[in-house]
C-alpha cells in the first residue's frame, strides 16, 4: 500500500519512491495520485511531492531528447577487443558485436530541426513542388451555364474588365 492513514484527520503518507518511478514513466499526475491512493489535490499541495515529479519528468525528458539525437547521428559498431586491440571473432568467424551500430535517421534529423532549431519547412502546396512562374494572365474555369462562355480569361492590367 502506498500511502497510509492513521487517523480521522491525519494526512497520508506519499511513497516518494513510487511516485519517481511513475513520474519517470511520463504518467500525469492524476494517474500518479490513483497509484499511489491518494488524491490528485494530496499530491498538488504538497511541495516535496511535486518537487520528486518534476524533477522525475525533466530526467525522462534529458533521457527522451539523448535518445533522439544520438538517433538522428546514428552510431557506430563497438567490437569486442582483446587485450591488444584486436578484434576478437566467434566460432563462425564473425567478429563478437558488442554494441550495434546504426545509421544517422534522416527523420529524426528533420523532426529535430523543425523543433529544436525552427527550421520549419515552407511548402508551397498550390504548385505541387513545381516552380511557379510569373503571373502574366490566369483562366479562371466557370461552370458552363446555358447561354454563357466557360472560360474567362483575366488580364492583370486591366482590373475594371474584370
Amino acid at each position: 500500500m502506498a500511502a497510509t492513514k492513521t487517523g480521522p484527520k491525519s494526512k497520508r503518507k506519499i511513497d516518494f519512491k513510487h511516485l519517481t518511478e511513475l513520474a519517470g514513466l511520463g504518467c500525469p499526475i492524476k494517474e500518479c495520485a490513483t497509484h499511489l491512493e491518494v488524491s490528485e489535490r494530496t499530491l498538488l499541495r504538497n511541495s516535496e511531492a511535486m518537487a520528486v515529479y518534476y524533477a522525475s519528468l525533466d530526467t525522462l525528458r534529458k533521457t527522451l531528447r539523448r535518445l533522439q539525437i544520438q538517433t538522428a547521428r546514428g552510431c557506430e559498431t563497438v567490437f569486442l577487443r582483446d587485450k591488444d586491440g584486436e578484434i576478437v571473432k566467434g566460432d563462425r568467424g564473425r567478429a563478437v558485436i558488442l554494441k550495434p551500430g546504426s545509421a544517422p535517421n534522416e527523420r529524426m534529423q528533420e523532426h529535430l530541426g523543425i523543433y529544436l532549431l525552427d527550421q520549419n519547412p515552407k511548402l508551397d502546396i498550390t504548385s505541387g513542388g513545381e516552380k511557379l512562374k510569373p503571373w502574366t494572365k490566369t483562366q479562371l474555369q466557370i461552370p458552363a451555364a446555358p447561354n454563357t462562355v466557360a472560360t474567362q480569361e483575366l488580364d492583370p492590367a486591366t482590373p475594371e474588365k474584370n
